[in-house]
Formats: C-alpha cells, structure tokens, sequence
C-alpha cells in the first residue's frame, strides 16, 4: 500500500468513528436510541386492553403528575388499527399508573380501562355445507385467509363416518378427536380440540378455550381476539353414542358454532354461519346457548391497534 493511499485510509476510518460518535450522541440526547419493544430511549409503551401507543420521552415529561395524566387518557379513548377499532373508559388508577410510570425509568406500563365497544373486522360467511358451521367460522375467525372448504378437507374425521346401529347401541366418531359424520348432511360436527389445531396451522396464537364463566369468553373478545363459540341452535337436544373403542360420547343435536366479532351498547356482535348474517345477542342469551352446548370455544389472537388522540 502506497503512503498516500494509506493516509486516505486513516482518514476515512477517522471521520467514520466521528459520524458514529455525533450520531450516538444526539440519539442519547433526543430519546431515538431504539430499544427491542420498538420505543426509543425515553419513550413510554402504554398498553391498554386491546390497544398500545408509544409516547415520546418529551411526552413523556409532561405526564408525571396524575393531573396531567388524567388529561392525557381523556383525550385518548378511542383505538383504532387495520382490524380493530373501539372504545374504553379509563379506571380512577389508572391516571396514577401512568404518571407513576411516566416519573420512573421502566420502558412500558399497562393499564387497566373497561372496553366499552369494540368492533373487530372480520368477514361474514355463510357456510357451504350443511354440516360446516365449525370450519366457516374458523375461516371467519382467521380473517377470511383460508377458505371454509379447505379447512373442512384438512379437518380430521373420526371414523366410522356413517353411525353403525347395533345391539349395543350406536357407534359413531368422537368429535374429541376429528369430524365426525357427513359434512353436506347427516354428520354431527367436531368439538374444540381438533378445530383450534387446525386454526394454529394458520394462526400459532389459536387456543381451545374451556371457560368456567362467560365473563372469561367475553374478555378475549374485549382483548381484539375472534372468537368460534359453541351456542346452541334451537332448542337441546341431548344425545349419545359410543365410540368404536368404547368411549360414550355425550352430544346434543342442537351443535351450532357462531363468530364473536365485537361488543356495543347494544349486545355482542354475533356472525352466524348459519344465516351469513351479522346480528347482535346479548350476553346472558349466548351464554346461555354456549353452557348447553359444554361451554366450548376458540379464540385466534388479536391484531394490533393504537391509541389515537380525540378529535
């Protein structure tokens, strides 16, 4: 290497470290450093039940009275995001959480404030089978990215798919395990277990839900998250059968599953596959329907939203 071009070389090395050191330094000063959960140094992550917003570390300062905390989330009720839009009510601690929050050097606070409406952006779907009211849920509930009819062929079936009568009694599948019957008519359907497997190929945060309370079903659709229930359709009809191994199966032949897509003042926001029709229940009428039915349910996970300043 040449003299000159090795002091070209310097030179550059020189006013990089320079460039970097200006740059780290102002990003200290005006709070830009980024840190893992997306905020800068200085910022404040507030989570709020289905919501989330970063504030500056400018914005910041201006919190750390609950005065000026309240006047904040007074101005922020509203969230809003690509599928999820409502609107809370703040709790009398929760002014206090955020000022709190607001003096100390953590990076991320959560509040605690009532969910009084939220609408979740989900398609409507009629199913396509007369036995297919699980999977064009599920294809509801997974924001129409996969078709109904491509759930129900990936869907398993338990065997035998026609009911065998015999001496013993009837001998069908167990909707535990898979499908069970004919889905264009005379089948029964399947129960949570083998549906939320289905729906995590698709989307990982789907669970089966086994709630004791329908207080506990209508918190995850306060948190954004879609849910399939279990609601009975007309009036019960309880039913059973064996399984080719021996198990009783304990049924109703009024199986039916719905979509919960929101909640106003007036009810919860109900998709049914079976109508293709959106209509408000309220909460004691579907819990009634979902504890007929053995209190089932899945829920997919929730899609990111923000809190956005009153206008």
């Amino acid at each position: 290497m040449t003299r000159g071009r090795g002091l070209s070389l310097i030179v550059m090395l020189v006013v990089g470290a320079l460039i970097a050191a200006i740059a780290a330094a102002s990003a200290r000063e005006d709070g830009a450093a980024l840190r893992p959960d997306g905020g800068g140094a200085g910022d404040l992550v507030i989570e709020a039940g289905p919501a989330t917003v970063v504030v500056d570390g400018a914005t910041r300062r201006t919190l750390t009275s609950d005065a000026a905390a309240a006047a904040w989330l007074a101005g922020h009720r509203r969230f809003s995001g690509r599928w999820t839009r409502g609107r809370l009510a703040w709790r009398g601690a929760d002014a206090g959480l955020l000022a709190g929050a607001a003096r100390g050097v953590a990076g991320r606070v959560r509040l605690a404030p009532v969910v009084r409406e939220i609408a979740l952006e989900l398609p409507v779907i009629r199913q396509a089978y007369r036995n297919n009211c699980e999977t064009a849920a599920l294809s509801m509930a997974l924001r129409g990215r996969v078709n109904q009819r491509r759930l129900q062929r990936l869907l398993r079936i338990d065997a035998p798919l026609d009911p065998l009568d015999g001496p013993g009694g009837r001998i069908w599948g167990d909707p535990s395990e898979g499908f069970v019957g004919r889905v264009a008519g005379g089948g029964f359907g399947v129960y949570e277990g083998p549906l939320s497997e289905l729906g995590a190929r698709f989307d990982a945060g789907t669970e089966a839900i086994r709630a004791q309370s329908f207080d506990e079903v209508m918190r995850l659709v306060r948190d954004g998250r879609p849910v399939v229930l279990w609601a009975a359709l007309g009036a019960s009809s309880p039913i059973s059968w064996r399984t080719a191994e021996g198990k009783t199966v304990e049924a109703n032949l009024a199986q039916h599953t719905i979509v919960l897509a929101g909640l106003n003042r007036n009810g919860v926001v109900v998709h049914d596959p079976w109508t293709g029709r959106v209509i408000t229940e309220s909460e004691s009428a579907l819990a009634a329907r979902w504890r007929v039915l053995g209190r089932r349910a899945v829920a997919t996970s929730a899609r990111p939203a923000t809190l956005i300043t009153r206008r």
